[in-house]
């Protein structure tokens, strides 16, 4: 791998392309009501594209109240809620007008189910094929229209956001005659029993928290309270002043359409369109690994000579829910990077609609698995190297609204240091008292995390099996488990001396709530059992579980000696006093080695180590263990 200088900043793509499928042809399709109340409570209809993001209007305590006062006229307060929004505007407890749009929202919504509600109970089939059921579920356009214009008076949304209202009405209408023409063509829907609110109730409450959703993605946009931000982005290297300005200048023309957009300013990012890779999964990864090898070139992050890929699917399994498949997948991937051949394994399963998925819609769950991947790959060979440098992936909300589309269809890539990644996603590790970023908050950067990360390289997680198999710690395990296990391990990228021990299936993830409620105790020491390999060998267990009872019997026998204790029934969670029961008898029987915890809380990790190894472990830095939980 070759360190490069940096080099002039690459071209900046242009906008996003909008993805909106033209309507489905009307036909029977089941659960279509569903997908319809799901889009609708997530806010995922689609909407045309619309001009410009206006700017924001003034974020004074003033302002905000005089748009308060003019959302109280059209009706979206009430006398009690308006004097309640005052004092928290007063208060510094609102200071946006997202946060207004938000409190109108919550002011509609009852507080519990009300006489006004729909019946609980599952409709008449009868109501259901005549389409009068449908007519209480579905809302009355022009009430939402008239809602929509109400809004537009207040001041509290963008004539941006207000086009995005008007084309969502659009399409709850749209959706609501696709409906009616799927029953009457003798389709089937489903309709779930419960409580529901009244159709037009109901899409008021969505229209304003999509109005306060949009509306809190263009305050983001805000230049002056991205300022300070962008100013530690370039002081860290992450972005240079050339690019500083022209982000600037977009962000006061109003031209940046997304908060994601701003990394298209960087040329430590690269955005990647899911959809537009090859269909060939082979192919795919190899587009995958040419656009993040020349990231890193482009980016004077590093040269990495990247070779053949291949992709090999080990798995594929149909798992059926109501009418509809779902594909599963794991998928080895291979390439040679800088000479060395590395591999790694990634899970992609189907993310799309289902109505997407009938028009041929790209799998991008999968694809986006892919991209994981080729990220972990490319990481692997940069550590191996000695940079300082990792390829970490941000997937931008979901602003493609359409129910046909698959969510998470762009991903940008980034090639930052650990601490430049700190500061960009708001995570641990950032310069004291360093802005937060204004923009967005996640991305997937996990190895970026440990810092004992970069000691990790493939060489060293080499010499850490050698370190393992000499001190016994690997004796026990049958030669095909072992070899099986080593291949898990040299596809796994790993980041903590921990990853390896779980690799090899040395750790035992232990949730204090019960999987197994059948025979719950006897799973526990079956598993621990597995974990000593071959050390703890309980016989004849005996478990009198049962989640009605006060108290349990649990019973084994070990080395000759039966050991028994009654276990307090607490739920479905496991008694601690196992554990001192099966210490007990491990103890009596002498048997060499202990179960060690490796993290307290809910979800415990155990390993079963001798003394000796436990003290070599520890000295090397491969092992950290906590006294027992109480």
């Amino acid at each position: 791998m070759e360190r490069l200088p940096l080099s002039p900043s690459p071209a900046l793509s242009g906008p996003a392309s909008s993805y909106l499928p033209p309507p489905p042809a009307c036909r029977p399709v089941r659960l279509l009501l569903v997908l319809l109340r799901f889009a609708l409570s997530c806010g995922v209809l689609g909407f045309a594209a619309a001009g410009a993001v206006a700017q924001p209007l003034p974020r004074t305590p003033e302002a905000l109240k005089t748009v308060a006062a003019r959302l109280h006229a059209a009706g979206f307060f009430n006398a009690a809620a308006h004097d309640d929004v005052r004092r928290q505007i007063t208060a510094g407890r609102i200071d946006s007008r997202a946060d207004l749009l938000s409190e109108a929202a919550r002011a509609l919504t009852p507080t519990g189910p009300s006489p006004g509600w729909l019946p609980t109970a599952e409709p008449d089939p009868a109501a259901i094929e005549s389409g009068a059921f449908l007519d209480a579920l579905l809302p009355n356009p022009d009430t939402l229209r008239a809602s929509v214009g109400r809004l537009a008076t207040t001041g509290a949304v963008s004539d941006r956001t207000h086009r995005r209202l008007v084309a969502f009405v659009d399409e709850v209408e749209a959706y609501a005659d696709t409906l009616r023409t799927v029953l009457a063509q003798g389709g089937g829907i489903s309709v779930y029993p419960g409580a529901h609110l009244p159709a037009t109730l109901l899409h008021e409450i969505e229209l304003l928290q999509l109005a306060a959703t949009l509306t809190e993605t263009e305050e983001r946009m805000d230049p002056a309270r991205a300022a300070p931000f962008l100013d530690a982005l370039v002081a860290a290297d992450v972005l240079r002043p050339e690019e500083r300005a022209r982000l600037s200048a977009a962000l006061e023309a109003g031209t940046v359409a997304e908060p994601a957009d701003v990394l298209r300013y960087t040329a430590r990012a690269r955005r990647i369109d899911l959809r537009a890779l090859p269909d060939d999964d082979t192919a795919l990864t190899a587009a995958l690994l040419d656009a993040l090898t020349t990231l890193l070139r482009e980016s004077g992050v590093a040269r990495v000579a990247g070779g053949p890929v291949a992709v090999a699917v080990e798995q594929r399994v149909e798992r059926w829910v109501p009418d509809e498949p779902d594909t599963l997948r794991t998928a080895v991937l291979s390439a040679t990077l800088d000479g060395q051949r590395y591999e790694t394994a990634v899970f992609g399963g189907y993310e799309g609609s289902p109505l997407g998925a009938e028009r041929g819609v790209p799998d991008t769950g999968y694809r986006r698995a892919l991209a994981d991947g080729v990220r972990t790959l490319l990481n692997r060979a940069l550590r191996d190297g000695g940079s300082p440098y990792r390829l970490s992936t941000y997937v931008p909300e979901h602003t493609d609204l359409s129910p046909y589309a698959p969510r998470d269809t762009v991903v940008f890539a980034l090639a930052l240091t650990r601490a430049q990644a700190a500061l960009l996603f708001n995570r641990d590790g950032r310069p004291a008292g360093a802005p937060l970023n204004p923009f967005f908050s996640y991305a997937h950067f996990e190895p970026l995390d440990a810092p004992t990360e970069p000691t990790f390289t493939t060489t060293r997680v080499r010499a850490v099996v050698e370190r393992l198999r000499a001190l016994g710690v690997l004796d026990g395990i049958p030669p095909d488990t072992l070899a099986g296990r080593l291949r898990v391990l040299e596809r796994r990228y790993v980041a903590h001396p921990h990853g390896i021990l779980d690799a090899l299936g040395l750790v035992l993830r232990l949730d204090w709530e019960m999987s197994d409620a059948t025979a719950p105790y006897r799973a526990l020491l079956e598993s621990l059992a597995a974990l000593s390999r071959g050390a703890f060998r309980p016989e004849s267990i005996e478990d009198g579980y049962d989640y009605d009872a006060e108290r349990v019997p649990v019973a084994f026998t070990l080395g000759g000696q039966r050991y028994s204790a009654t276990m307090e029934v607490q739920g479905d969670w496991y008694d601690p006093a196992v554990f001192d029961l099966i210490e007990r008898a491990m103890t009596e029987a002498g048997v060499e080695g202990r179960f060690l915890y490796l993290s307290p809380g809910y979800d415990t990790a155990l390993v079963f180590l001798t003394e000796p190894q436990r003290q070599a472990l520890e000295a090397d830095g491969l092992l950290f263990t906590l006294p027992d939980p109480d």
